[in-house]
């Protein structure tokens, strides 16, 4: 992506459905993470929300094109349908009108190859409206308004990385190192509260969980982040003052996970780390 990028390419993604956090690669400075309304102008109930969302637009009930067999027949028909996979394909829509309206090669000259996506992206945020349901933080500056960002003046070439678009950040990979700003992304809390849960469910010392979480996090951020159960047995231990034991969790993680993680969980002895401090080829974000 960061290739892509710096040769000019403006990137969208879906911030994710039924997920309780914005899902990769919309997570990412780089990419234009979208959100999903209504024909309503409300929210969509199942939409991914949270502080990496940049805008929202249309994905509840969208009429799409179909194709469907039935023996050696081919049907072509169009049916509704939701998911903010929608919403992206209509902000990048927009992105193209904006590239036509302003013209590409001119935006290049102007900005240069690299700064050209996060000028749109600043001018589209700029361009959103407030809509039903909005809430700051949640769904982005708002809901896109295709119109008000064709008309929208272009910014001056020095203000290009100004502070009204979000912050080009070369360390965007600490969020899928499986540290705790993983987690933090994940839960959508602080870091220092999540160090002492994941201390107990790793066995470790409270100052020994960014090292442990350095070898082995990435893949126990894997396997919360695509179990729904796993994930709110986690949560639901993090929302509770008197924390609950995290034996069933650990009972369910290590049926699946690689010998490092496993052998950190079921370890008895919980006084310092017991892993070699090394990536594991297990699953990773």
């Amino acid at each position: 992506m960061k290739f892509a990028q710096s040769r000019g390419v403006i990137i969208c993604a879906a911030a994710g459905n039924y997920a309780p956090f914005v899902t990769w690669p919309g997570v990412y400075d780089e990419v234009i993470a979208c959100a999903a309304s209504n024909a309503r102008g409300g929210t969509w109930k199942y939409s991914c929300r949270g502080q990496a969302v940049d805008v929202t637009a249309p994905g509840e009930s969208v009429w799409r094109a179909t194709v469907s067999k039935n023996g050696k027949s081919i049907s072509y028909d169009v049916s509704r349908t939701s998911g903010t996979s929608f919403a992206t394909t209509i902000t990048a829509g927009v992105a193209a009108m904006w590239l036509s309206h302003h013209g590409r090669d001119s935006l290049i000259a102007r900005y240069g190859r690299e700064n050209l996506p996060f000028v749109f992206q600043r001018v589209l945020r700029e361009s959103c409206v407030n809509f039903p349901g909005w809430k700051e933080g949640k769904f982005g500056a708002g809901l896109i308004d295709a119109l008000r960002t064709l008309q929208a003046p272009l910014p001056e070439g020095d203000a290009a990385t100004a502070s009204g678009m979000r912050t080009r950040n070369d360390m965007h990979p600490e969020i899928d190192r499986g540290g705790l700003a993983t987690f933090a992304h994940l839960f959508g809390l602080n870091r220092l509260k999540l160090v002492r849960p994941l201390a107990e469910l790793l066995r470790v010392n409270e100052e020994d969980v960014e090292p442990v979480l350095g070898a082995i996090g990435q893949e126990l951020a894997f396997h919360m982040a695509t179990d729904p159960i796993l994930y709110r047995e986690f949560r639901s231990n993090l929302e509770n003052e008197h924390a609950m034991s995290l034996d069933g969790l650990r009972a369910s993680l290590s049926s699946r996970a690689s010998f490092p993680l496993r052998t950190q969980m079921t370890d008895q002895s919980p006084a310092k780390s017991k892993i070699e401090i090394k990536r594991s080829s297990a699953p990773q974000l």
